[in-house]
């Protein structure tokens, strides 16, 4: 998502996957769903290290990590860096993370 190319095309793109079902389901069987694998990929193995929950629904997951990023690529109101995305995972593993009351014992 930090190509610049794809910073421009997503947004008009996301007006056509609305109208165009062949055109989302390409997208979808192209672009994102690799992307998604690998993600589940690495959720899983953190899983299995006791870094998160076990027994999470891992689609949500990715959902909460992915949005925010996707949203500010939509809209470029903000900058997209790598602290943004730090602080998505952060935020994120707060909420999902193994240690007492739901939070990360980094979090303090």
């Amino acid at each position: 998502m930090a190509d610049p190319a794809f910073r421009n095309v997503l947004p008009a793109l996301t007006a056509d996957l609305a109208d165009d079902e062949e055109l989302r389901k390409n997208f979808l069987t192209v672009v994102w769903e690799p992307r998604r694998e690998a993600c589940v990929g690495s959720l899983r193995k953190g899983e299995a290290r006791g870094d998160i929950r076990p027994g999470l629904d891992i689609d949500l997951l990715i959902d909460l990590f992915a949005a925010p990023v996707v949203f500010r690529v939509l809209f470029g109101h903000r900058e997209l860096d790598q602290k943004f995305v730090r602080e998505v995972v952060s935020a994120a593993l707060s909420g999902v993370g193994m240690a007492e009351d739901g939070f990360c014992a980094h979090t303090g």
